[in-house]
């Protein structure tokens, strides 16, 4: 796949709620009202900083960002809670372009699980 050279310059603007609206990113659950999804925004600062599930160790919650178009994507940048006391170890990055039919993204090992 050809891969512009300026896509990593490019951010999406997840970090922006001007570009991607709080009701944008949603989650599977939420630890309490200072983990809310927007929240997990990169570099974020209102409530904890993070979003956290709402019980660790569990595979099967999820945040969800609908970027609102369709896009080339280039790196995913995270980060844990913003005092260091809980941070994502694993995770699989899954894409749609309708919101129900969802493709695993796998790197260039076939894997689908990011460490």
């Amino acid at each position: 796949m050809h891969t512009d050279v300026n896509c990593f310059n490019n951010a999406v603007g997840v970090a922006s709620p001007s570009k991607i609206p709080d009701d944008k990113i949603t989650a599977s659950s939420q630890f309490s009202s200072g983990f809310q999804p927007a929240y997990g925004r990169l570099h974020g600062t209102r409530g904890s900083g993070c979003w956290c599930a709402r019980q660790a160790g569990r595979t099967d919650d999820w945040l969800q960002v609908d970027i609102g178009k369709i896009i080339q994507v280039c790196g995913v940048a995270t980060q844990g809670e913003r005092n260091g006391n809980e941070w994502v170890t694993d995770f699989k990055l899954l894409y749609s372009s309708d919101g129900k039919k969802w493709r695993t993204y796998k790197d260039e090992n076939a894997a689908d699980v990011v460490r």
